[in-house]
C-alpha cells in the first residue's frame, strides 16, 4: 500500500492526529534484522510440527481428545532444557541460561512455572526462549 494512501486513511478516515502517524509509519517502514526474522519462522513453523507430532502421538495411544497432550509436551521441554534432571534438584546450567533470556531473570523462575499459567502459555514461553538450534533439537529428541 502507498504510504500516502495510509497517511490519508489514518488522518480522514480515522481521525489521528499527524503526529501519531508519523511515529507510527516510522515503525511500519523499519525493516527487521534477518536474524530476528528466521527467529519467528522457525518459531512459528516448528511450533506448529511440534505440536502436530505431541497431538498425533497422543492419539496413538487413544487418549481422550483433549490438551492433556500440552502438559506432555510442556513437561519435555523443561525436562530437555533441564539437561533431563528432575527439576526437584533445582535448575541446571543449561535451564539456568534459558531461563536467563527472559527480561526478568530475577523472577523468571517463579513467572514460568506459576501455577495459574496453562500448559500451553507455558510451552509457548519455553519455545520463544529456546534458540533455533534447541528448537531444531527438541523437534529432533522431541520424546525420547
Amino acid at each position: 500500500m502507498d504510504p500516502g494512501q495510509i497517511v490519508q486513511d489514518l488522518h480522514y478516515k480515522k481521525g489521528l492526529p499527524m503526529e501519531l502517524i508519523q511515529i507510527i509509519l516510522r515503525y511500519t517502514f523499519c525493516p527487521q534484522p534477518q536474524i530476528l526474522l528466521d527467529d519467528i519462522k522457525s518459531y512459528t513453523s516448528s511450533m506448529k510440527q511440534i505440536l502436530e507430532q505431541y497431538y498425533k502421538y497422543w492419539q496413538l495411544f487413544e487418549f481422550e481428545p483433549d490438551e492433556n497432550y500440552l502438559s506432555w509436551l510442556e513437561n519435555d521441554m523443561i525436562r530437555y532444557a533441564n539437561s533431563d534432571q528432575p527439576t526437584i534438584l533445582g535448575p541446571q546450567p543449561k535451564l539456568q541460561d534459558i531461563l536467563g533470556r527472559l527480561f526478568c531473570k530475577k523472577t523468571s523462575w517463579l513467572l514460568l512455572f506459576n501455577s495459574k499459567r496453562g500448559s500451553k502459555a507455558v510451552a509457548n514461553m519455553f519455545w520463544g526462549l529456546f534458540t533455533i538450534k534447541e528448537r531444531t533439537e527438541f523437534v529432533q529428541t522431541g520424546f525420547n
